[in-house]
């Protein structure tokens, strides 16, 4: 098994007073890179009530999604192999909006096996903040799933989602996205794979795909998506 399977986590936040979510535990097992969940965070005593009964807080992230401020909380089952995550927001202790990751990525029967594995804020070409988070399978840690929330007409909406295989998403200079995700096609999971290669322009607080290419070689799936999230400075 390669050394790249046994990768180390890092998590990218740029909001203002970020506070850095512990990173998943990878073990390599018999059937591969075993991924687990994130350490529980402590949140304030006033907060329990915002979470679902039995959830398990991850992530308490200051944000500017709007000129007030509010915070995005990420919460699980505490389940280590059935997480079924989900991303809410917060205004003055209260949850104003909740997305689940199996509700979003229904149609893909993904999402109850992801946990979080990164996050942060940054400003689009419009000059609004969004937040991306990032979840990966607990399973061989292969999957990667993408959530953006921005506000926009008044409520907080996922302007952009996307699941994918061994991926990273990085943020340009010029505020465009782009995506490189497997095009599976190497001779084993975490064998060298071509990659392609998405560009997604924010418009009207969604995110549009304007450009698309593939890589001409090979690459390390291991070395990409140690770091799901790159924000270009």
């Amino acid at each position: 098994m390669r050394n790249s399977l046994c990768i180390a986590v890092y998590f990218v936040l740029l909001a203002p007073a970020a506070r850095v979510a512990s990173a998943q535990q990878a073990s390599a097992g018999p059937l591969g890179v075993l991924i687990a969940p994130p350490a529980e965070i402590t949140i304030p005593d006033a907060l329990h009530y915002a979470l679902a009964t039995g959830a398990v807080a991850r992530l308490l992230q200051p944000t500017r999604l709007t000129p007030e401020g509010e915070e995005i909380l990420v919460y699980d089952t505490g389940n280590r192999f059935e997480s079924n995550s989900h991303v809410a927001v917060i205004e003055s202790g209260r949850r104003v909006a909740d997305f689940s990751l199996t509700k979003l990525f229904e149609s893909d029967h993904v999402g109850e096996t992801y946990a979080l594995f990164s996050a942060a804020q940054f400003p689009t070409r419009e000059k609004a903040n969004v937040f991306l988070a990032a979840f990966r399978n607990i399973g061989n840690g292969a999957g990667t799933i993408f959530v953006l929330i921005a506000f926009k007409g008044g409520s907080y909406q996922v302007g952009w989602q996307r699941w994918a295989q061994q991926a990273q998403l990085r943020v340009r200079r010029d505020g465009r996205l782009e995506l490189w995700e497997s095009s599976a096609d190497g001779e084993c999971t975490w064998c060298p794979q071509h990659y392609e290669v998405s560009t997604f322009e924010w418009k009207n607080g969604t995110a549009s795909k304007i450009s698309h290419s593939a890589t001409k070689q090979a690459l390390s799936p291991g070395e990409i998506s140690a770091t799901p999230i790159i924000v270009e400075k």
